[in-house]
């Protein structure tokens, strides 16, 4: 009797109920989407619709803003370029989150 040992590699792609309650909601229509929300919302007591009180920045605000950077002289090799160093600002962090 001859032993042998084998290796078989293969990929597959699971359809969970998450993913395909996301591929469902992703196929609505704008009315459509929110009339699900609504029908979820009035089934499940302990949801709640975050009301948008107007003091939510827009995306734009959420980007880094970047100071500009005064013009430095090049007159000679890089390691003797004069004026001040540039600097980059941070990203913000917003609600326990980088974004």
């Amino acid at each position: 009797m001859k032993q042998s040992l084998q290796l078989k590699l293969g990929q597959q792609l699971t359809m969970t109920p998450q993913l395909q309650q996301a591929i469902r909601l992703l196929q609505l229509s704008t009315l459509d989407l929110q009339q699900e929300i609504q029908q979820v919302l009035d089934s499940n007591p302990l949801l709640e619709l975050a009301e948008d009180d107007g003091e939510a920045e827009p995306e734009v605000d959420n980007l880094t803003r970047l100071e500009p950077v005064p013009e430095a002289k090049t007159d000679g090799p890089l390691e003797r370029l004069e004026g001040p160093p540039a600097t980059v600002a941070s990203p913000r962090r917003r609600n326990g989150s980088w974004g």
